[in-house]
């Protein structure tokens, strides 16, 4: 059947536009309609009850879509944001620029509905490379967990109170570390009166590279500044040094 086109023209007006093609089956131009979606200028909005399905036929919720949305600005070419399901995981991708929520005012909760900051997580935050985690950080045994993931917990550690612990979960002073510890650079140490200690003990619990400065010790010779400059010698099992007091 060749193409035939209707036009329709009112009294002396023009022909009204476009022409509608004539199709060979029967169709409804303009049906009445059952009063399930209302026209309102530019707007289409439906009041009744159901959900709505594109895509299925088995709607979950109001509106179910079972690919994508894609939301663009009305002169973008392009989407400037996706939102899909990957099967697994659900996907929220922004295009052409980044990706911001809640640029003008309020706060984001994972896991918590009751965000207290602008960014409030409810459990714990990994960081990955190349699609593996190496740390993640949560909050355990009453502090701030730093954690390489699977290999040990409380690389470092922040307990409730500011007490901090490298290699432990149970800092009793306020910087405690499991193992060895490399000083490059001053450590200056005040200390309540107290028994005095002297000469100090060998070999001394830490390594020294560098110079170290000890204020207040409760020591005899009398208190005041020693600073040391030296090395320990693992084989002689002391500290070798010089030494020299001052008063402060």
């Amino acid at each position: 059947m060749p193409d035939r086109w209707l036009g329709v023209r009112v009294g002396s007006d023009a022909e009204l536009t476009p022409r509608q093609r004539i199709a060979s089956v029967a169709y409804a131009f303009r049906s009445a309609g059952d009063g399930d979606w209302t026209v309102d200028g530019d707007d289409m909005y439906s009041t009744v009850s159901g959900n709505i399905g594109i895509g299925t036929t088995d709607p979950q919720g109001q509106l179910h879509l079972s690919d994508r949305i894609l939301v663009g600005h009305a002169l973008a070419s392009n989407p400037q944001v996706a939102i899909s399901d990957e099967g697994d995981y659900a996907k929220i991708q922004g295009y052409n620029g980044d990706l911001s929520i809640n640029p003008d005012g309020g706060s984001v909760g994972i896991k918590t509905t009751s965000p207290t900051h602008s960014l409030t997580v409810n459990w714990n935050i990994g960081i990955q490379q190349t699609g593996t985690t190496k740390y993640h950080i949560d909050y355990a045994g009453g502090g701030l967990n730093f954690v390489e993931t699977g290999v040990a917990d409380f690389r470092v550690f922040i307990e409730d109170g500011g007490n901090v612990g490298i290699g432990t979960g149970d800092p009793a002073s306020e910087l405690k570390v499991a193992g060895d510890a490399h000083v490059r650079g001053e450590i200056t140490r005040r200390i309540l009166p107290g028994p005095a200690i002297w000469p100090p003990p060998s070999p001394m619990p830490m390594s020294v590279s560098t110079e170290m400065s000890f204020r207040g010790l409760p020591m005899s010779p009398p208190a005041g500044t020693m600073t040391l400059s030296g090395m320990r010698s693992p084989s002689a099992g002391r500290v070798i040094t010089t030494a020299t007091m001052s008063p402060w």
